[in-house]
């Protein structure tokens, strides 16, 4: 029962970083003519998605693989206390520190106001 709670956890988050992902690609929050460095790899947002997306997508192959799951998770353990868990809290709280200072700051609000019209 434990491996069926654990393995549709890992299931559930990978789909939603995925959704995630997949909608910002589809409705950019930034402007496409925006090419000059980096695209969208220029934000601590979309690395912290992907990131998490390798590591749920990782866990959920493991789940059905007892031998490597055994073996491998001391690592996964580390890297999510060391990597996914603070980037993840990291972002969280800058993003919305940044929006309680100037919501300017982390969305443009006129292309936001201009998608909402029409």
């Amino acid at each position: 029962m434990e491996m069926v709670t654990e393995s549709s956890f890992y299931k559930l988050m990978f789909i939603y970083h995925v959704y995630v992902v997949l909608y910002r690609f589809f409705y950019p929050m930034v402007n496409k003519e925006d090419i000059y460095f980096g695209g969208d790899w220029k934000y601590l947002t979309h690395w912290n998605a992907m990131i998490q997306i390798m590591y749920y997508l990782t866990n959920g192959v493991l789940v059905f693989n007892s031998d490597w799951k055994d073996k491998t998770s001391k690592i996964t353990h580390q890297i999510f206390a060391c990597v996914v868990f603070p980037l993840a809290g990291f972002v969280t709280v800058m993003f919305w520190s940044l929006y309680k200072i100037s919501p300017s700051l982390v969305i443009d609000l006129t292309r936001n106001i201009k998608n909402l019209t029409g």
